[in-house]
């Protein structure tokens, strides 16, 4: 799988949901590399909304995949469900995250 995106230039419109994303339901990170990319999630009940996002941001980002966590606090037997996908390192992610992380 490539995780990295340098040749796609993300438009206003989706640099907009990326921002409005990471100020509640995304983040961003570096990784070893020195890169920023990012990762979006939401329950089960909130699949349509990751879905749109997912198909606004479809060309910087890998597919959705489905994720089971363990919640500590409901027992071993309770599992969480999730979908996620992440957002490919990408340039224009570094201008994002050095506004939003580096206050």
């Amino acid at each position: 799988m490539n995780r990295k995106n340098d040749a796609v230039e993300p438009t206003a419109r989706q640099l907009e949901i990326l921002t409005g994303t990471l100020i509640a339901d995304g983040h961003l990170r570096r990784n070893l590399s020195n890169t920023v990319y990012g990762k979006i999630e939401h329950g089960k009940k909130q699949y349509d909304y990751l879905l749109w996002k997912y198909l606004e941001l479809n060309n910087l980002c890998s597919p959705i995949i489905l994720n089971y966590n363990k919640d500590k606090r409901f027992g071993e037997d309770y599992r969480r469900e999730s979908y996620s996908f992440n957002i490919k390192a990408n340039p224009a992610l570094e201008t994002l995250y050095n506004n939003l992380y580096n206050l």
